[in-house]
């Protein structure tokens, strides 16, 4: 029983001097990490910190922040033209590149939700000139129902359960689908299509425009961008400003949707009435005139209610021709033909063509003459078949006969 207690000592004894060896170890490896981590961080710590904060701020660096341009409306309220917010589709190849096991899963993703093949975001990763950028549009214009899709297929749960319900391929997947973001833009829209499209005018690329009411408050309907970016301070703690974007100013017009889609009807419904005239050429579109234009006014002030002429287009489609040309025709343009067209079809008749509107503004001329006191009920008027003004000879409209002398009422 003694040499049994004996051996136990011995054992005990043994293990105590492993222990304490094991202990002395462990504990000059502590003090030389320590020594260690004190040394490099005396001399490159500001430098690390630098560089965790800067990965940090890189979500918000720069980023613009948009302005919205104003909406234009009918005097009633009526939308006539708007900015709704869309998104651009962002590939950060810098991100993606840095992490072998993020290429698949991200071009998984954007091929499952936006449709875009592989061979596109492998020649982007690997091209000399974009694998290292950190800004690569892959998509304008996408819709938030397409952004809370993708977001929704590539969410990460917080909640246990909920990763375990996903498997663990697919929570693996999910985590490594980086490099992906949404910009925040505005796309240009009109409800109603092509109503009053020659008063309105669209927008070109970004937020100018050349044409119509657009284009003649430009500058009034657009606002400023706003911008948010992060940087270190002297402490190298990251700050965030942020100075919002100012948004555009609305435009109410004097115009009417209702009396506009009125006129606009029976615009349509005249020249296709008229359309089987013998002046209309060979595989060109059908029309009963060259142009009918119409404007009503409200005569106490002067207030357009509606303007609109044939030729219409729709202004979410601005250069489409069908509307005025036939597909032959559209085929057989060159560039200037088609830029003529375009120009052609975008114009307001109503405001930018000359034309001399004949007898039926006889009935103003003669009550000016009278109430300025130029000419009397009893004046008379010699027609002797048209008049000279300038350079060119005005005809009358049985000219080259003519309807002597007038009086007043047989001239109107």
């Amino acid at each position: 029983m003694n040499k049994q207690e004996s051996q136990k000592r011995k054992l005990t004894k043994k293990m105590k001097l492993k222990l304490a060896g094991v202990f002395g170890i462990a504990l000059l490896a502590l003090v030389s990490l320590l020594v260690g981590i004190t040394i490099i961080n005396a001399k490159f710590g500001n430098k690390y910190t630098q560089q965790v904060l800067s990965q940090s701020q890189q979500q918000y660096t720069n980023k613009t922040l948009p302005f919205k341009r104003g909406s234009i409306t009918d005097r009633n309220g009526t939308m006539l033209a708007n900015s709704v917010k869309v998104y651009n589709l962002i590939l950060d190849c810098k991100e993606v590149n840095g992490h072998e096991t993020y290429k698949e899963p991200v071009k998984e993703a954007l091929e499952t939700v936006f449709g875009i093949e592989d061979s596109e975001i492998e020649n982007l990763l690997e091209n000399e000139e974009t694998k290292d950028s950190q800004y690569q549009i892959l998509k304008k214009e996408v819709t938030m129902e397409e952004k809370k899709s993708f977001e929704e297929a590539n969410k990460v749960p917080t909640d246990e359960e909920a990763k375990k319900a996903l498997g663990e391929e697919e929570l693996k997947r999910r985590q490594n689908v980086k490099g992906i973001y949404f910009e925040d833009t505005y796309k240009r829209v009109y409800p109603l299509d092509s109503l009053a499209c020659d008063v309105i005018g669209f927008t070109d690329a970004g937020n100018t425009a050349t044409w119509g009411l657009e284009g003649y408050y430009n500058s009034t309907l657009n606002g400023s961008n706003g911008r948010k970016f992060g940087y270190l301070d002297e402490n190298a703690s990251l700050e965030q400003t942020i100075v919002e974007a100012v948004n555009g100013k609305n435009l109410t017009t004097t115009l009417d949707a209702t009396i506009q889609t009125i006129v606009e009807k029976y615009i349509t419904a005249f020249d296709r009435a008229l359309s089987a005239g013998p002046n209309n050429k060979k595989d060109a579109k059908k029309k009963g005139a060259e142009n009918i234009a119409v404007i009503v006014e409200n005569p106490n002030n002067g207030e357009i209610l509606a303007m609109a002429s044939s030729g219409t287009y729709d202004l979410n489609n601005p250069r489409d021709l069908s509307g005025s040309y036939t597909e032959k025709e559209i085929e057989a343009m060159d560039d200037e033909q088609t830029k003529d067209a375009l120009f052609n079809m975008w114009k307001n008749y109503c405001v930018s063509q000359n034309f001399e509107p004949g007898s039926t503004v006889k009935p103003i001329v003669v009550a000016g003459a009278l109430e300025s006191g130029a000419i009397t009920e009893n004046s008379r008027f010699l027609c002797d078949g048209g008049e000279e003004i300038g350079e060119d000879y005005v005809r009358c409209a049985v000219y080259p006969d003519n309807h002597g002398a007038e009086s007043l009422g047989e001239v109107i």
